[in-house]
């Protein structure tokens, strides 16, 4: 659960950090059989996941002396969008996605990364 956005909007808090406690990722465990059968290989599975959730920068657009920033997010947002990114397409057409070939799940994130938690800062008054 994320809940730094909505401590943000309680009034005083200046800052939420985020430390310490349990994380999760997004995990893509391959079949073998299944990525052998759709003849696609664990780079075109890699390849598929970095395209499909990258973010990118586009700058900013000037109008009316007002700036708008210009940019994409990724767009996996949970586990059914990870399931249907496409890999690749079969001979006629029909396209091999993550649910073609293994599944996505979440699990605990791998060792050696520091897992989250929140902290939270505070305004003090300094009126006497």
């Amino acid at each position: 659960m994320v809940i730094a956005p909505d401590l943000r909007t309680v009034p005083g808090v200046i800052e939420v950090n985020s430390f310490g406690g349990e994380n999760k990722q997004y995990q893509v465990v391959l079949d073998p059989k299944r990525l052998q059968a759709a003849g696609i290989g664990i780079s075109d599975v890699i390849k598929a996941l970095e395209n499909s959730n990258a973010n990118a920068g586009g700058g900013y657009i000037e109008r009316n002396r007002e700036h708008f920033v210009i940019g994409t997010e990724g767009l996996v947002k949970n586990l059914d969008d990870l399931r249907n990114v496409v890999i690749g397409a079969t001979p006629q057409g029909v396209p091999i996605t993550i649910a073609t070939v293994g599944d996505a799940a979440f699990g605990p994130r791998l060792p050696g990364r520091e897992p989250p938690a929140t902290k939270m800062a505070r305004a003090r008054s300094c009126w006497a």
